[in-house]
């Protein structure tokens, strides 16, 4: 989804006021990176956006919350997951 750039600051904007107001803990980022590498290297040839985008029926990725990407990535890869067990 394209957005022009009125749009685009508008949502800079909302981005801002959310950070400020519900500051997040920034150890969560680290672990799930780690899992988004785990599953990547395991599936080497899938493109980032590829690996995400599967976890979601829309493309529309903007607002998911973190909990909800880790969720949805440990379900749909768990075959790849439980190779390392």
């Amino acid at each position: 989804m394209k957005h022009s750039r009125k749009q685009f600051k508008k949502l800079l904007k909302q981005m801002s006021k959310e950070i400020t107001d519900k500051p997040k803990n920034s150890a969560r980022i680290g672990e799930i990176l780690k899992l988004i590498e785990k599953i990547w290297k395991k599936a080497p040839n899938m493109l980032l956006c590829q690996l995400i985008g599967n976890c979601f029926e829309s493309g529309d990725l903007y607002y998911k919350e973190d909990d909800v990407l880790v969720k949805e990535l440990k379900s749909i890869y768990r075959n790849l997951l439980k190779e390392d067990k």
